[in-house]
């Protein structure tokens, strides 16, 4: 059996054992609501209106939780959108900025700077060597 399987069912089996329980307490508290009815109605009909409030709270609170993580997912979805745009700048510039800096080198050797133009493409060159290393991993990976 594989572990996605195992794991499914350990969940599902804490559900399950998680609503037994709470159908338990319920049970337990309405059993004992109904015991005191029989001995003090009036203390049993304030019992089970107070029960029945906290069951409203707890449903209000739910409902309160599940509109916040609304909110939050919204957000996030925002957020993401943002973070995509930016990022793409980020990887358009760095494949821009070592063609730009080595254009440059090209340019300064033509004009005659050659120590310039050679540094320039020397650094155009250390700038982009960590995307041309993790291309030939990438190339290696796939051949093997």
């Amino acid at each position: 059996m594989s572990s996605q399987v195992k794991k499914k069912e350990e969940n599902s089996n804490v559900l399950n054992q998680f609503n037994q329980q709470n159908n338990i307490l319920v049970e337990n508290e309405l059993n004992a609501i109904e015991k005191l009815y029989h001995t003090s109605p009036e203390l049993a009909n304030r019992a089970m209106k107070k029960w029945e409030e906290c069951v409203d709270h707890r449903n209000a609170c739910d409902k309160e939780i599940i509109g916040i993580e609304r909110k939050e997912q919204e957000m996030r979805e925002e957020d993401m959108k943002l973070y995509y745009r930016w990022s793409g700048f980020g990887i358009i510039g760095s494949y821009l900025f070592p063609l730009i800096v080595f254009c440059c080198g090209v340019w300064l050797t033509l004009k005659g700077y050659s120590t310039q133009g050679w540094g320039a493409m020397g650094f155009s060159f250390v700038i982009a060597s960590p995307k041309i290393y993790r291309e030939f991993q990438k190339d290696s990976k796939k051949h093997k």
